[in-house]
């Protein structure tokens, strides 16, 4: 069975919002707040940490520029040393390797938070195409042109539960708040085909609604379980005018020590065209 999860979240590296959503959460002030990603093929890993304030503040954050920053292949146990390269973010490329627990060691005044996120092999997208939206309801239109949407057709790995995310750019822009994932629990290998475009709120139409000649980038994350869940808990987050929140970790993330925020490990493949049919 394939779960469909038209996703508006925030998240410093993961993602970002643009709409409102009222919410009952937290203001955890003071707080280590980690938010970290690996991305393969390159192997760029990104960390950046700061300290949470008020939940709806949106200036004035203390970014953390002393922390000693390592990650662990656990496999080989071969670490590197992820280093600080402006304010509050640390950068590091490292070599990559599938099917492995990448661990996540950040030391700040004596006290280690820890993550682990596991790097799966990557699904590949095997064709983008195009299609009308006949669905789509006059009034909701921008103009008189005929809406299309894109879909991402990419094939299942055998033998393994699989997850992952689509996102969706339209000539250099992110497609606004709207964030596709897609779960797989069947060990057969079987076709996906996910249509991204046109939907969304309001505040969407604009950027979402995709016309002939659009340039288009749609990218596919090959994630882990527990990184999937996040974005799950991630999907009802929305801050007053569409603003990051400092502390995204509201939601139970994976650091030790209460440490704010998440480290995601996982393989990005992407196809850029032009919006065209046949």
């Amino acid at each position: 069975m394939k779960n469909y999860i038209y996703m508006f979240i925030i998240s410093l590296l993961f993602c970002s919002c643009e709409e409102v959503i009222e919410l009952n959460l937290d203001n955890d002030t003071g707080k280590i707040v980690i938010d970290a990603k690996l991305v393969a093929p390159d192997g760029e890993c990104t960390v950046i940490i700061s300290k949470s304030i008020d939940y709806y503040e949106t200036i004035n954050k203390e970014y953390i520029n002393t922390a000693s920053v390592k990650l662990v292949n656990t496999k080989t146990n071969q670490s590197y040393n992820i280093d600080l390269k402006s304010d509050g973010t640390y950068t590091a490329n490292i070599d990559i390797e599938y099917e492995t627990t990448y661990q996540l060691e950040v030391s700040i005044d004596n006290t280690k938070y820890t993550a682990s996120s596991y790097l799966h092999s990557p699904a590949k997208i095997r064709a983008i195409k195009f299609e009308e939206d006949t669905d789509i309801d006059e009034d909701e239109k921008i103009d008189d042109r005929p809406i299309y949407k894109a879909l991402c057709l990419f094939d299942d790995i055998k033998s393994v539960n699989n997850y992952y995310r689509c996102i969706l750019h339209k000539n250099g822009e992110r497609a606004s708040s709207l964030f596709y994932l897609v779960d797989d629990n069947r060990d057969a290998t079987n076709e996906f085909k996910v249509s991204l475009g046109s939907d969304g709120g309001e505040s969407d139409l604009q950027i979402n609604q995709l016309h002939i000649d659009d340039d288009v980038k749609i990218e596919l994350l090959t994630l882990d379980k527990s990184t999937y869940e996040y974005y799950e808990m991630l999907n009802l987050l929305k801050t007053e005018g569409g603003e990051e929140p400092d502390a995204p970790g509201n939601p139970k993330g994976n650091f030790t020590n209460n440490a704010l925020g998440y480290f995601g490990a996982f393989h990005t493949d992407y196809q850029e065209l032009k919006v065209s049919v046949e």
